[in-house]
């Protein structure tokens, strides 16, 4: 499945857009009063690239609308253990843990961290993401929602939470 973009830009492009999307969000959040974004908090997030993939484009994509949601995010970063999901999601008593991966063979890392934090008794709801995940795959692998794009997964996380 080719998306629209690679048809119209070079990787090079993409990646120097990702630098100027970084730089003018360091500038955004120095302007967040802490208290303000305290006050107006939707949920708590546990974000991460599952273990074995370091695709994390993505993934800080969607904290950083997460956060201008107003949600509290806890970026794991990318090659992140099942377990390192589910004992963030404990400390932090996360609503949603989000897996994000690139790569189909890793699929069976949802499935790993959704057993596991059934294991341990955690309640958070779990969305899975990225390029090769379909909303077929994450309820294969016992997900409770996915998205396909940032802008998605923050309006499935609100209904999620919902829900909830």
């Amino acid at each position: 499945m080719c998306t629209e973009y690679e048809n119209t830009v070079f990787l090079t492009d993409i990646l120097l857009a990702c630098d100027a999307f970084y730089a003018g969000v360091g500038i955004l959040k120095a302007a967040i009063d802490p208290q303000t974004q305290r006050a107006n908090r939707k949920g708590v997030v546990v974000l991460g690239v599952v273990e074995g993939d370091i695709h994390d484009l993505g993934k800080n994509m969607v904290k950083y609308l997460m956060e201008a949601e107003g949600f509290e995010v806890h970026d794991l970063g990318f090659n992140v253990k099942a377990e390192k999901f589910v004992e963030m999601a404990k400390q932090t008593n996360a609503d949603i843990i989000m897996i994000s991966l690139m790569l189909s063979s890793m699929f069976p890392e949802i499935s790993k961290i959704v057993q596991l934090a059934k294991e341990k008794g955690i309640g958070a709801k779990i969305m899975a993401g990225g390029g090769p995940v379909t909303e077929e795959i994450a309820q294969k692998f016992g997900a409770d929602g996915w998205a396909l794009t940032a802008p998605l997964a923050v309006k499935q996380a609100l209904k999620i939470l919902k829900k909830k």
